[in-house]
């Protein structure tokens, strides 16, 4: 058992919410890889939203004196993780899901950034996606963003698994919006983008997000709902303050939800086909036909591109 530093305020405070606590497979080892960071002054808050039995959170706590837990009665991860953090008090929280991991120098990484950063509201760093045995499926892409402005458009994977917050900013702008179970990190990041200053941690990716069959990033309609759900009520803000280049980042995001809609669907009905469900299948063409009808042409528009464009005048 590691030895709880005597008087020391932890200056990262960790907020892992989880709805699920004895049955999920990778609890213990994302827990794990915060125990084995090569930065020790952290501590972990295992917020316990409502889970049936908590015997595996129980044994954590035993394992380590940087690890608590609280428990609170099925109330949503974004209200969970508020409470979490309003638990903790280090000056910079990370929130950890249940499933994913983290490289060991993790945490020092990104507090390099963010002390050298000192205006920076945000540090993000490459994240890569795994499956549930651990096997990459996908490389960490994440790129630096050069303002607020890639930001608004979405231009590189800026999720809640890979940024560590400044505490005063996220009091400022008042924490997660329990009104967005989904895409809640989303409406965290417009908002706290419009505060300070978002750095990036360049070098290899520092999170493997574990992509599953109970991931909710699985359910492609429900993420394409709550995300245009997002954005809509940022453009709309953002008109209303007469911001008519951020309102026009935000129309170009909405657009590539509608694609990221469309490409969720054409797999699904893939594997409906493969699977024999024509009627199902058809039912998720009919959905995202309704949801972004004008996906296909933005999608050609994009392969087509200005330069292809010019080559066939």
């Amino acid at each position: 058992m590691a030895a709880k530093p005597q008087g020391t305020k932890p200056k990262v405070s960790v907020v892992l919410a989880t709805s699920r606590a004895d049955s999920s497979p990778f609890l213990e080892a994302a827990v794990e890889s915060v125990l084995h960071q090569d930065y020790s002054l952290f501590e972990l808050l295992i917020v316990d939203d409502g889970s049936p039995s908590s015997h595996a959170i129980s044994r954590l706590v035993q394992t380590d004196p940087r690890i608590n837990s609280i428990r609170v009665s099925g109330i949503g991860v974004a209200r969970a993780r508020n409470i979490g953090a309003n638990h903790t008090e280090g000056s910079l929280i990370a929130f950890l899901d249940d499933d994913d991991l983290w490289e060991s120098d993790r945490l020092t990484r990104h507090l390099a950034v963010m002390d050298s950063n000192p205006n920076a509201v945000i540090s993000y760093c490459r994240m890569k996606t795994i499956d549930e045995t651990g096997r990459e499926i996908a490389p960490g892409d994440q790129t630096p963003v050069r303002d607020i402005h890639d930001v608004y458009r979405r231009t590189t994977g800026i999720l809640m698994p890979n940024m560590v917050i400044r505490r005063s900013a996220f009091i400022q702008v008042g924490g997660f919006d329990p009104a967005f179970e989904i895409a809640e990190d989303l409406d965290l990041l417009l908002r706290l983008a419009k505060v300070g200053n978002v750095a990036f941690v360049d070098g290899r990716p520092l999170v493997s997000y574990r992509s599953h069959a109970d991931n909710t990033t699985l359910r492609h309609r429900d993420v394409a709902v709550s995300v245009k759900a997002v954005l809509q009520l940022h453009k709309w803000a953002a008109l209303q303050r007469n911001d008519r280049v951020l309102a026009a980042d935000l129309a170009s995001s909405i657009r590539a939800n509608g694609r990221y809609a469309a490409w969720g669907t054409s797999r699904a009905v893939r594997g409906l086909v493969r699977n024999g469900h024509i009627g199902s299948a058809i039912s998720e063409i009919a959905w995202a036909a309704r949801f972004a009808p004008g996906a296909p042409v933005s999608w050609l528009a994009r392969r087509i591109g200005p330069g292809r464009r010019a080559k066939t005048q």
